[in-house]
This record gives structure tokens, sequence and C-alpha cells, in this order.
């Protein structure tokens, strides 16, 4: 049998960890290089509030700090973005102590470090995020998530090697986390 809190009984929690982000870049023709930028390692950490709705299944809410960006390479500086986020995912235990986790991710940046010119200029974020979880008794567990970026950053205009504008896309954010929790 599955063991865990009675249904209904919410949970709140701590939770951190690293990121490890990039600023991917999308365009339709083609003409960007999707890696632009280095990878980022950055960090997260803040609050979680998990409320079972059943035996294998949860909905959990989260407040984190969270510093995200991509890394500068020859062609572009980088940028260091930090925000505020809010995932809302929807968490099923397919098996014991293994928890499959789906949902959005709200974002507000509320620090930039980078060029005098901003190449991320929209301070909303909202992305996907997949995640795996695996608990490691009643309190403490680990957790691994994928977060695509869906909103636009800002637009890059890249350049041959001759300088000139041969297209442009749009940055989004997109970061691997891999952190600990600890329900109280």
């Amino acid at each position: 049998l599955l063991s865990g809190p009675a249904y209904g009984q919410m949970k709140l929690g701590l939770k951190g960890g690293l990121n490890l982000s990039n600023l991917l870049i999308r365009n339709e023709s083609g003409t960007c290089s999707p890696d632009l930028f280095d990878s980022r390692v950055g960090h997260y950490f803040g609050l979680a509030l998990e409320l079972p709705l059943g035996r294998s299944i949860a909905f959990q809410g989260e407040a984190l700090y969270s510093v995200k960006g991509g890394g500068g390479s020859n062609a572009v500086p980088g940028e260091r973005l930090t925000y505020l986020t809010f995932p809302i995912l929807l968490k099923i235990m397919p098996i014991r102590n293994v928890y499959l986790s789906g949902g959005v991710e709200l974002g507000y940046r509320i620090q930039r470090e980078g060029p005098v010119v901003p190449i991320a200029e929209n301070r909303e974020d909202l992305a996907y995020v997949l995640g795996l979880s695996f608990e490691l008794g009643t309190h403490f567990g680990v957790d691994l998530r994928y977060i695509g970026g869906l909103a636009k950053l800002g637009e890059v205009f890249c350049t041959d090697d001759l300088g000139q504008t041969i297209g442009s896309g749009q940055l989004r954010n997109q970061v691997f986390q891999l952190g600990v929790h600890y329900f109280l």
C-alpha cells in the first residue's frame, strides 16, 4: 500500500538547488545559431506547499528566488537574470516514492546584470515545467526538472562574419534544475 499524508493534509516545505540555464534563441528562418550563449550555473531556493488530492496525486505550488540567464560568448555578452518564480504543478506517483510532475511557471525578473543595452528586455516570464522527484523518506527528497521558456524575453539580431544582419531570433529561458526539498 502507498503511504503518505492524509488526503487534503497540506505540507509546507523548503527547497533549493542548482540551475543550469541558457538563453535559447528561436527563429523560423534558421539563420541564428540556437547555441549563441554558453550555459550559466545559478541557484534557486524558496518555499513549497503540497496538497494531496488522493493517494497518488498532489497539487504543488512554490515561491522561488531563481538565478537564470546565459553566459557570454565571443559573439554576445552574457546576462544574469534573477527572478521570483511561481511554479504550479500537478504531481503523480506512478510507483512508490517517485513523482512525475508537470505544470507552468510564472516568473518576474527582479534583477538583470549584463550589457548596457539589455538583451532580455521583458520582465515577465512564462514557462512549462516537467520534472521527476524521488522521496527519500517522509520529509526529504531530490528533484530534477526541465523548465522551457514560452515567453519572449527579447530579440537578438544575428550577423554574419562581416557584421551584416542576416536574421533575428526570440530569446527564451531554458533551465535544468537539480535540487533537494524538505517538507515539515
